[in-house]
């Protein structure tokens, strides 16, 4: 039992060193002083020149990459053209003046200040507003001599408004990027991804995102955002008024002249479209590439929604006009009824219980008879108005549901 005890005791003593030992080992390389990293970066800037593009090979090209985190969209505004947009840039290269052997000091990165080695400045265009960039004033170094930079964006991107399928609509939101700081023919974009941080479709829109590199003289990335519209109960009641409005145009023919209500309710229906089509019009966007077909509908539907009114007070006043005229001798009804005209030419009263039967019906009957020969024609112009309108819905309806079809093709 002594023996296995002091093998024992002289195992776990062996154990402790071996484990003492590689502690120490990993100490004495993962970590380094305050005074070895101080010597350190004046020893690795001595000499340098940040003025100058850091390649031995004063020929080559200065490579950066370029990785787009897309934060946040904000909502896009429609009427003026652009989108809000929060995004974080992180730039990629290699300083081959930089580098050094990681076996020597155990150092394997470091931060350091932006003023202190060149880095690549970007410009960003085809923003509503000048983009002012703020990048973090350190720069994260590794000892292969790749440097990163890490630029925090926040600017308003133009878009290419397309309504014409409004409340169906989708549209292309844009900014480009490029180096402006250096010659930019000899800093060029060598690759760039765009990667969302967060969910963009969180809001009224489905967005798309879509990074490219356009190279001519020099190289740009193109950042495209590609805004669809949700189809949400909100978005369908946009259509909900011209089809009400169309429906209570057609139905103006359908009230008898003799009620007195065509004009007025012809006159409301058409102020009804105007007040609509000014509150339709503010929630487009000013220079659309195309005009919005939802406007066009409007346009054209209070034009109709006017010819009703003008037909409606055309008919009305030839009605009454006729109410107004002399009546007219009546047809033979009984025999009664040209001795009764007889007498009253001669000047001869005669009473109620005389008049035989069936004479004031008569009379009646035919002038009810002159009055609908007589608006032949506002029956017919209603027709006219009840068959356009119904050609004018099948018509825009069928444009809407094949804007609705394309979004799925």
């Amino acid at each position: 039992m002594a023996i296995m005890s002091c093998k024992y005791t002289s195992w776990k003593f062996v154990r402790h060193l071996i484990f003492f030992t590689l502690f120490n080992f990993a100490s004495s390389v993962l970590c380094w002083t305050h005074q070895e990293e101080s010597d350190f970066r004046k020893m690795l800037l001595k000499n340098y020149d940040k003025k100058l593009i850091p390649l031995k090979n004063m020929r080559d090209k200065m490579k950066v990459n370029a990785e787009l985190k897309i934060g946040t969209a904000g909502d896009f505004d429609i009427v003026n053209g652009y989108m809000t947009v929060r995004t974080y840039l992180n730039l990629t290269w290699c300083d081959e003046f930089l580098s050094w052997n990681t076996s020597l000091n155990h150092i394997m990165n470091i931060t350091i200040g932006e003023e202190m080695i060149w880095h690549p400045g970007i410009r960003i265009y085809k923003t509503v507003t000048e983009t002012h960039i703020n990048s973090l004033p350190e720069l994260f170094l590794n000892n292969d001599g790749c440097v990163q930079k890490y630029i925090p964006l926040y600017f308003k991107s133009g878009c290419q408004v397309n309504a014409y399928g409004f409340p169906f609509d989708e549209h292309w939101c844009h900014a480009n990027i490029f180096f402006s700081e250096y010659d930019a023919t000899r800093v060029i974009l060598k690759r760039i991804i765009c990667i969302e941080v967060w969910n963009l479709s969180r809001t009224n829109w489905h967005i798309q995102h879509e990074c490219s590199i356009e190279t001519r003289a020099y190289s740009e990335g193109i950042i495209k955002l590609k805004l669809t519209r949700k189809i949400q109960p909100n978005s369908l009641s946009y259509l909900l008024p011209p089809i009400i409005f169309l429906l209570l145009n057609m139905m103006v023919g359908q009230l008898p002249l003799q009620s007195g209500e065509k004009v007025s309710f012809a006159t409301t229906i058409f102020l009804a479209n105007i007040v609509y089509l000014g509150n339709i019009k503010k929630i487009l966007p000013k220079e659309p590439t195309d005009v919005p077909l939802i406007f066009w509908c409007h346009l054209l539907l209070t034009c109709l929604s006017g010819i009703s009114v003008i037909a409606s007070i055309v008919a009305s006043k030839r009605f009454f006009k006729m109410q107004l005229l002399e009546p007219i001798a009546p047809i033979k009804v009984n025999p009664e009824i040209p001795k009764i005209e007889h007498e009253n030419r001669t000047g001869k009263i005669m009473s109620e219980e005389e008049i035989p039967a069936g004479y004031h019906s008569s009379r009646m009957n035919l002038k009810v008879m002159n009055l609908t020969s007589r608006c032949n024609v506002e029956v017919l112009m209603f027709n006219l108005i009840f068959l356009v309108s119904v050609i004018f819905g099948i018509v825009f309806l069928g444009l809407f549901l094949q804007t609705i079809s394309s979004r799925y093709i």
